[in-house]
């Protein structure tokens, strides 16, 4: 009796754990997604989980340029509007739910299917050939054939990278930014998304500037910067209880490489802030062409 007590008191603990679980760490998946030709502007209807935990509506993003929300707040189901005019081809979507770890992308091909082509007339029959002679059944196996030539190396798709540890920003003025997170890629088109969180450890005047860049050194003028975003504390959440403030940047851009390269996320904070960013995330998807 004392073992099964103790048993049942170990899982009451650990449901208890489960439940304690915030949402705030949602992890989003994306199953599927179609488009509506028929309405005006074309909506995207997206299929998954984790789309909405925080009953807040998720950041919706289709090549880069944001979309507006049309549907409920639901965390597997989501419906927006496309832009105006977009050409045929395939393009990269991207929903954001504002949690750390709650980004995910999914390749879309926009272009509705064509009218079906008039059916041909019928041929006529041909003649029935005669009766083919029974062959006699071999007993020998046929030679083993030679074996085919090597396919060609599959198209890397994906890089990611991920620090959930607290990583401190704030740097003298003139100084080099800090360097957060580094994927590096070989040689092709790549759509690259950076996201991270940003903690003032209650600083009124907390200012804070993330970039992706092109390579490790953000002083060189002709370093191509992908994206940049920054905060100031007034207008983020502050975390209940305490005068530390906590906000979420997001960074997306394009990057082409005939012979690899490095794409980086810096940030700088002002040097009497003592700003912290966690949960760093960095996520370079392939694509084939590039529509901008």
């Amino acid at each position: 009796m004392k073992s099964f007590r103790k048993m049942k008191n170990a899982l009451l603990a650990i449901c208890t754990l489960l439940a304690l679980v915030p949402a705030s760490f949602a992890q989003i998946v994306i199953n599927s997604a179609s488009i509506n030709y028929a309405a005006t502007p074309n909506q995207i209807t997206v299929n998954g989980t984790g789309f909405c935990p925080r009953r807040v509506l998720p950041h919706v993003t289709f090549d880069a340029v944001a979309l507006k929300v049309t549907s409920a707040c639901s965390n597997t189901t989501l419906t927006a509007n496309l832009p105006a005019s977009v050409a045929a081809g395939s393009y990269n979507l991207e929903v954001d739910n504002g949690t750390p770890f709650g980004l995910a992308f999914f390749d879309v091909t926009y272009g509705s299917v064509g009218p079906q082509g008039v059916i041909g007339p019928v041929g006529a029959t041909g003649p029935q050939g005669p009766q083919g002679l029974q062959g006699a059944a071999s007993t020998v196996p046929g030679p083993t054939g030679p074996a085919g030539a090597t396919g060609p190396a599959g198209l890397v798709k994906a890089y990611s990278f991920t620090n959930t540890g607290a990583i401190n920003v704030g740097v003298p003025v003139g100084a080099p930014d800090v360097v957060i997170g580094t994927l590096t890629l070989p040689a092709g088109t790549f759509s690259v998304s950076g996201k991270l969180s940003a903690d003032d450890n209650g600083d009124p005047n907390a200012f804070l500037q993330c970039a992706l860049v092109n390579s490790p050194d953000p002083l060189t003028p002709a370093v191509p910067v992908l994206d940049t975003a920054w905060f100031y504390n007034p207008g983020v959440t502050a975390i209940p209880g305490t005068a530390t403030w906590v906000t979420t940047i997001p960074l997306q851009g394009f990057v082409t490489s005939a012979s690899g390269t490095i794409v980086t996320m810096q940030c700088f904070a002002n040097s009497a802030a003592n700003i912290n960013v966690l949960y760093v995330q960095m996520a370079a998807v392939q694509v084939s062409t590039l529509n901008q």
